[in-house]
């Protein structure tokens, strides 16, 4: 897949991606095996690593095999996003969108600090806006 443009890391995020889903899906091809065929391989002098291969991996993938397929055309679909998505136009949006939101709440505080009776913003209220008005704090003692 590295060798059809698609970048390393693309790859290594897709793997982990797909892996966890695959792992999900043949440990519950595995559960849907009866437990009646552990016990018999058990009695009948199987190790355990040759009841997995033997008679549990085998029953296991083909009660898998569907789901296995389906994430298999996943995959494909989203290696092909990948690649058609590239790291630099990600982060570009990432920082349009960035700039936007930065600007836009200085905006808007300054928009409603100029609107009449709100205050000039340091917390005097209504009475700051109005000329000669003398608030408590202005007044000499």
């Amino acid at each position: 897949m590295a060798d059809a443009g698609v970048p390393l890391l693309q790859c290594g995020g897709l793997g982990v991606f797909t892996s966890a889903f695959l792992v999900e899906e043949i440990a519950s091809g595995l559960r849907a095996v009866s437990h009646g065929q552990r016990e018999a391989a058990l009695s009948q002098g199987f190790t355990p690593w040759q009841e997995l291969r033997f008679i549990l991996l085998p029953q296991g993938l083909a009660n898998a095999w569907q789901p296995i397929v389906g994430q298999y055309l996943n995959l494909m679909k989203l290696s092909s996003l990948a690649s058609g998505i590239g790291f630099a136009e990600l982060t570009y949006q990432v920082r349009q969108i960035e700039s936007y939101n930065a600007a836009r709440p200085g905006g808007v505080c300054r928009r409603h600090r100029a609107v009449p009776g709100a205050g000039g913003g340091d917390g005097r209220g209504a009475h700051a806006s109005r000329p000669g008005k003398k608030t408590a704090t202005e007044r000499p003692t």
